[in-house]
C-alpha cells in the first residue's frame, strides 16, 4: 500500500513539472538542467548536513532493527503459544460461564423457595396432617386431604423437579390404606344405620379418589367403567365381611356355651342344650336380619352391581355354618317338647328369611329327622336292653302267681278276640299287663318315647321307625322265647303266660299306640300294617306270638332283616328312607297323653300290688 501511495505521489509530481516546463520558454528551459543540477547538489549536501547533525538516530534506528530482528523470532513462538493457548481458555471460559448460569438458577430458585416457605411447608406437612385426622377420627378432613394430593399429582407429574411432591403423595396414599383400614374397623363394631351410611359414604368417595387418579393416567373409558364396578362390589364384599367379624364375634359366647353343653352329661345340661339353642336361633335371627336391611338400605338394586345375589351368597354361607351349629346342637336336646320348640323356631327362622329369597327350612329337615330318630331309638334301644336283662337277673314272677290261672282279669287280658280298645276314642293301657312287672317297666319306657315322638313326629320317618319297632319287638320276642326254653316247672308257664301276654296284649297294644301318634284317630291302618310285620318277623325266627291280621289290604309290607337279629346292634343302624318335609306336630285332632303303665321309679310299689 505505501508503494503505489509513493509511486502515485511521484506521477503527480511529473504531472506538476511536466505542466510548468510547458509554458517555459526557450531560454529558461535551456538554463532548466543547469538549475537542476544545482538544486540536486543542495539537496544532496543538505542530506549529508541533515546526516552527520543526526548520526546518533540512525545508529539508535539500526540498532532497534537489529535488535528487532533478533527478537522476532521470540515473538512468533510466544503467539504460537498463546494461540494454542487460547482454545484451551475457550473451553474453561464457557465451563465457567455453564456453572455460573446454573448457580444462577440455583440460587434463583432457592429465592423463589425462600418467598414461598410457608406454602411449603404446609405441603410437606400434609402426610403429618393426614396421620392427626386419622388418630382424631376426622374422616372428610383425611379425604380432602387424599383428593388435594391427586391435585398435586395431576399439576406436577409431568415436572421433572417434581419428587418431593411425589414423595408427599406416596406418604398420603399410604395413609389411605390404614384409613380404610379404620373405617372397616368401625363396620365391625355394632352400628348402627346412620353410621353404616357415613361409613359407606366415606369408602365411596375414597373410591372415587381411586377413579380420578386413573382419569389421570388417560385410561379408556370402558376401563373406567369396569374399575367403578370392581369398585362397588369390593365395597358390598368389604361391607359384608366387616358385619361377618362382628356377627362372628357375637355368637361367640352362644357358642362356647354350646360347647359346653356338648361336654356336660347330666340332665341339667341337657335342658340348657335346648334353651342355647333357641338363644342361639334368635341371636342369629336378628343379627342377621340388621345385617341384611343395612345392606339393602345402603346398596340399592339400581347400581349394576348385582346386589341381591351378592347378599343370598353371604346369607348361603351363613346357613351352611347356621345348620353345622344346628347339626350339633339337636343330638343334645333330649325332650321332644325342647325338640319341637327349636324345630318351630327354625321353621320360622327360615320362613322369615324367604322374603331375602333364602328360605332354608329343607336343609334343616334331615338334621332333625336324625335329632327325633336318634331321640326315640334310643329310647327304644335302652327299653329292650332293660328288658333282657331285667329277664337274666330277676326271671318273670307275676305279682299273684297263685292265682294267675283264674284271675278274670288276666283271662280277659290275654283274651285273643278283637282289637285292643277298637271302642275307645283313644288306646289305654291294658291293665293286665301289670302282672308282669317286667314287661309293664319295658312299656312304660316305649309309651314314654311315645310322648316324646308325639311333641314332633316327622311323618317321613314312618317307615323307619316301623322298621325299628319290629326289630325291637323282635328282640324282646327272642329274649321271651330264650328265657321260655331255659326255665322249666311253674316258671316255665309263667313264661307262657308272659309270652302270651306279650303277643296278644302288649305288641298290639304298643302297634296300635304308635300308629297313633302318627295318625291319630285314623292310626287302624298303620297298627295292622305293624302287627302284619311282627307277625312276619316272628314267623321268620319259628315264634307264635303275634296274631296274624286278616285281610291286610298293603301294598308293600314291611321287611324287617333276619340276619343277625339277635345282637344288639346300634339304634342308628336302620335303613335311610326317603326324606321329606317336617310335619306339624300340632295335628288338626292332636294325640293326648299316653297313660303310663307303671312308675319306673318306684319299683317296690310295683311288687306290692
Amino acid at each position: 500500500k505505501m508503494a503505489s501511495s509513493s509511486t502515485k505521489h511521484e506521477n503527480k509530481q511529473e504531472n506538476v513539472y511536466l505542466a510548468s516546463i510547458s509554458s517555459l520558454g526557450l531560454d529558461r528551459l535551456n538554463q532548466e538542467p543547469t538549475r537542476l543540477r544545482t538544486e540536486a547538489k543542495d539537496i544532496e549536501n543538505s542530506v549529508a548536513r541533515l546526516a552527520l547533525q543526526n548520526y546518533r538516530v540512525f545508529i539508535a534506528n539500526h540498532d532497534c532493527v537489529r535488535t528487532l530482528r533478533s527478537q522476532s523470532k521470540t515473538v512468533n513462538e510466544s503467539t504460537t503459544s498463546l494461540r494454542t493457548q487460547l482454545s484451551t481458555f475457550i473451553l474453561k471460559a464457557q465451563e465457567f460461564r455453564k456453572n455460573a448460569d446454573e448457580i444462577m438458577t440455583a440460587h434463583h430458585q432457592n429465592k423463589h423457595t425462600l418467598q414461598q416457605h410457608m406454602q411449603i411447608l404446609d405441603v410437606l406437612e400434609l402426610p403429618q396432617l393426614m396421620d392427626a385426622c386419622l388418630r382424631n377420627l376426622l374422616f372428610d378432613g383425611a379425604i380432602e386431604i387424599a383428593a388435594f394430593a391427586n391435585v398435586l399429582e395431576r399439576r406436577h407429574s409431568a415436572r421433572a423437579a417434581s419428587s418431593v411432591i411425589m414423595g408427599v403423595v406416596s406418604e398420603i396414599r399410604t395413609s389411605m390404606i390404614s384409613l380404610r383400614h379404620i373405617l372397616l374397623k368401625q363396620l365391625q363394631c355394632p352400628i348402627q344405620l346412620p353410621a353404616c351410611l357415613n361409613v359407606i359414604s366415606w369408602l365411596r368417595r375414597m373410591d372415587t379418589l381411586v377413579l380420578e387418579k386413573e382419569a389421570n393416567e388417560k385410561i379408556s373409558s370402558e376401563k373406567t367403567n369396569h374399575l367403578a364396578l370392581s369398585l362397588e362390589l369390593k365395597l358390598q364384599v368389604d361391607f359384608l365381611e366387616a358385619r361377618t367379624v362382628w356377627l362372628e364375634s357375637e355368637l361367640d359366647g352362644a357358642q362356647d356355651r354350646m360347647g359346653f353343653a356338648g361336654e356336660s352329661t347330666g340332665e341339667t345340661s341337657r335342658v340348657d342344650a335346648s334353651r342355647w339353642t333357641l338363644d342361639l336361633i334368635e341371636k342369629n335371627r336378628t343379627l342377621w336380619f340388621d345385617i341384611a336391611t343395612q345392606f339393602l338400605a345402603i346398596f340399592n338394586e339400581d347400581s349394576k352391581v348385582c346386589t341381591s345375589f351378592i347378599l343370598s351368597s353371604w346369607l348361603l354361607l351363613r346357613v351352611q355354618e347356621f345348620t353345622t351349629v344346628l347339626r350339633r346342637c339337636v343330638p343334645l336336646i333330649q325332650t321332644g317338647a325342647a325338640l319341637y320348640e327349636v324345630l318351630d323356631q327354625t321353621m320360622f327362622f327360615g320362613s322369615s328369611l324367604g322374603r331375602l329369597g333364602v328360605d332354608f327350612r329343607p336343609m334343616v329337615v334331615p338334621i332333625f329327622e336324625d335329632g327325633v330318630l336318634n331321640l326315640v331309638l334310643t329310647r327304644w334301644d335302652f327299653a329292650v336292653s332293660d328288658f333282657a336283662q331285667s329277664l337274666k337277673l330277676n326271671g318273670v314272677y307275676p305279682l299273684h302267681i297263685v292265682d294267675i290261672g283264674s284271675s278274670d282279669s288276666t283271662k280277659d287280658a290275654v283274651n285273643p278276640s278283637g282289637p285292643i280298645c277298637e271302642t275307645l276314642e283313644h288306646p289305654e293301657p291294658p291293665h293286665s299287663t301289670l302282672l308282669f312287672p317286667a314287661l309293664a317297666h319295658c312299656m312304660n319306657m316305649f309309651l314314654e318315647s311315645f310322648n316324646e315322638l308325639r311333641q314332633c313326629a316327622p311323618f317321613s320317618l314312618r317307615t323307619k321307625f316301623q322298621v325299628a319297632f319290629t326289630q325291637c319287638m323282635l328282640r324282646m320276642a327272642l329274649a321271651l322265647s330264650c328265657y321260655s326254653k331255659e326255665t322249666s316247672g311253674e316258671a316255665a308257664e309263667v313264661a307262657q303266660l308272659l309270652l302270651k301276654e306279650a303277643g296278644e296284649v302288649a305288641f298290639p297294644y304298643l302297634c296300635t299306640s304308635l300308629g297313633y301318634v302318627f295318625f291319630g284317630h285314623n292310626s287302624n291302618d298303620m297298627a295292622d300294617q305293624l302287627q302284619q310285620s311282627l307277625y312276619d318277623s316272628f314267623l321268620s325266627q319259628g315264634l307264635q306270638l303275634a296274631r296274624k291280621v286278616p285281610e291286610l289290604d298293603r301294598t308293600e309290607p314291611t321287611e324287617v332283616p333276619s340276619d343277625n337279629i339277635e345282637e344288639e346292634a346300634p339304634v342308628n343302624e336302620v335303613n335311610e328312607g326317603d326324606e321329606g318335609d317336617v310335619v306339624d306336630p300340632e295335628v288338626e285332632n292332636p294325640a293326648p297323653q299316653q297313660e303310663v303303665l307303671v312308675d319306673d321309679d318306684d319299683d317296690d310299689d310295683l311288687s306290692d300290688l
